[in-house]
């Protein structure tokens, strides 16, 4: 798995992805453990994060090159936002 700078996507960036995910509806995989909550509403946390990718770097993102779980959780909580995960 290649290193990817997550450092320079802001929560702006992410709130831009919730957005667009609310927008165009993308098909996704299903979540199982880990969800971003905004406005009272589980989100599958690893798919927005990839989206946030996007909107801070103009291009796609693998699901495959990035980690889910934990990882996805310290992302968010890093810019503030709750986060529902199972651990599993």
């Amino acid at each position: 798995m290649a290193k990817i700078n997550w450092t320079d996507i802001t929560r702006e960036d992410v709130i831009k992805a919730i957005e667009i995910f609310y927008t165009e509806n993308p098909e996704y995989p299903s979540s199982k453990s880990t969800f971003l909550i905004y406005n009272g509403q589980k989100l599958p946390a690893k798919h927005i994060r990839g989206m946030a990718y996007k909107v801070a770097y103009g291009e796609e993102i693998s699901k495959n090159d990035f980690g889910g779980g934990m990882e996805t959780v310290r992302f968010f909580e890093r810019l503030g936002f709750e986060m529902f995960y199972t651990g599993k």
